[in-house]
């Protein structure tokens, strides 16, 4: 009995911190985007002056 609620703790682990890493992933993948577009003039600027 305690082996399997701890096997079922250890799944909802899992699932848990896999989902908050797509999370964070998401959201550095969203900022690295938006500085990109944020930089894309000024380099544009550097570059093709």
């Amino acid at each position: 009995m305690e082996k399997i609620f701890q096997g079922d703790f250890f799944c909802i682990f899992c699932i848990y911190s896999l989902t908050i890493f797509f999370h964070v992933v998401r959201l550095l993948i969203n900022i690295m985007y938006e500085v990109l577009t944020l930089l894309q003039p000024i380099t544009y600027e550097c570059f093709y002056h």
